[in-house]
């Protein structure tokens, strides 16, 4: 007998069923979900050197072939590898030869995503090592050294960190003018620094310019980077009419007497440089011997345009515009500014390294390293004037011509083995190959007592 609820009668009337309908519909319930368990139990793997498939079942011995391929790597157990997520009954395993080389001979596990600016160029050539073993990156796995340039990069990364305590020391426009303000002139160009509406830095004479209505004059947005937030304009008056009193500026008047590419096109100097530091120890300081040239493709004029005035990549990439880049060993007269650009960086990090890394900061008890960018302009008189350093510069493989990307591997190569090998292998020593160590200490600062 069938009743509802509400009185009526008939299978389909009501929202009432009996106890015996509701045990069998339990049953059902319970046979499909156990139907479903014993489907998930069916899983893939890839033998590591047939490449055949092996399928394993519930209640099924691992096959003997298997066993071989294990016993003849020397693992004396069957490895068998748990799936990674499960999308509509698809499992997707890890590689075989990652899971296999876990721990086996000493090899360190490392994550670098691929395509991440510089720090592709180390996966590179890590992959390139029999003593380096990269695994692809997975919830349950842990790795050795994990490097990514991205939004998480202030992290501690493995045993290595990539960041100094305060790089803004050398980074920001308006602190590295305030550090090297008493070398203006010398090694950077006169600069004024404005805060918020306020001129707290001006150099002398800075005003009573005879050509401050002809001159060209770049305001720089201290916190933007990328070409982003940079300026051109004619006279230091219609200058000074566009600054935002609530932001950060530097103000520089062009350099005079440029040295042009070829005559005709504008151009700056990017040097590699980078700072290594371990535990209760001061940094040590590199600057390799081969930067680029970083050309504006449009002939120079002196008229204030940004496309004509700037040379840096990003701002062309964003105009879908061409630039070039070109190496400094096929700069023929680098040789005359080469021993004065080491001298500028050994000074720029004798005036801040004691802020960017404090001794006495417990932030710094870690191994690590901070790759830096430095940029040049050149006069005719074969002098480099500082304009800017940048951290973690851009060096994507993208639209880079060949050679560039050849030089900037073979630079990477070697700041591996300089810096993030020595750090994960103990007893590994420093190879600086063409890695020129700077000595700060034969550098005496200017502004040391000052804050």
């Amino acid at each position: 007998m069938i009743t509802s609820r509400n009185g009526g009668g008939g299978a389909g009337e009501g929202k009432g069923i009996d106890c015996a309908d509701n045990q069998v519909g339990r049953q059902n319930r319970r046979n499909r979900h156990h139907k479903y368990q014993h489907q998930q139990q069916q899983f893939v793997h890839h033998n590591c050197h047939d490449n055949h498939r092996l399928h394993l079942y519930r209640k099924k011995t691992i096959p003997v072939k298997a066993v071989l391929c294990v016993a003849a790597i020397g693992i004396m157990q069957v490895c068998i590898l748990a799936p990674r997520s499960i999308d509509n009954h698809h499992f997707h395993v890890l590689p075989w030869r990652s899971r296999l080389c876990e721990g086996v001979g000493g090899a360190i596990r490392f994550f670098i995503p691929e395509g991440t600016s510089y720090v592709d160029y180390i996966r590179r050539y890590l992959t390139t090592r029999n003593d380096f073993v990269w695994v692809p990156r997975s919830e349950n796995q842990t790795v050795d050294y994990y490097d990514h340039n991205g939004s998480n990069r202030k992290l501690n990364i493995g045993r290595i960190a990539n960041r100094m305590f305060d790089k803004t020391h050398l980074c920001q426009k308006h602190r590295l003018a305030h550090w090297l303000r008493n070398y203006q002139g010398e090694i950077i160009p006169p600069t004024a620094v404005i805060k918020k509406g306020v001129w707290a830095q001006v150099p002398r004479g800075f005003f009573s310019n005879s050509d401050t209505q002809r001159s060209l004059y770049f305001l720089k947005n201290s916190h933007r980077d990328n070409g982003k937030g940079v300026r051109v304009m004619e006279g230091l008056e219609k200058a000074v009419k566009n600054i935002d009193n609530m932001k950060t500026y530097v103000l520089q008047r062009h350099i005079p007497d440029m040295l042009l590419w070829e005559n005709k096109f504008k151009f700056d100097l990017r040097m590699f440089s980078i700072a290594t530091f371990e535990p209760n120890c001061r940094a040590k300081f590199y600057l390799y011997p081969i930067g680029y040239c970083r050309i504006n493709p449009n002939e120079w004029e002196n008229k204030a345009k940004k496309m004509l005035q700037v040379t840096n990549v990003s701002y062309f990439k964003r105009q879908n515009s061409s630039y070039n880049l070109v190496p400094t060993t096929n700069f023929s007269d680098f040789h005359r500014v080469w021993e004065r650009l080491k001298h500028a960086v050994t000074v720029a990090y004798a005036e801040t390294e004691d802020r960017m890394h404090p001794l006495e900061n417990e932030d710094n008890s870690k191994n690590g390293y901070m790759l830096f960018a430095f940029d040049f302009m050149v006069d005719k008189d074969y002098h480099p004037w500082l304009l800017e350093v940048n951290a973690s510069p851009g060096c994507s493989r993208n639209r880079r011509p060949k050679p560039m990307v050849d030089m900037l591997q073979h630079m990477f190569d070697q700041m591996t083995k300089l810096a993030v090998i020595p750090t994960l292998k103990p007893g590994a020593q420093p190879e600086h190959g063409d890695w020129v160590e700077l000595d700060t200490s034969s550098v005496k600062s200017r502004s040391q007592n000052e804050k």
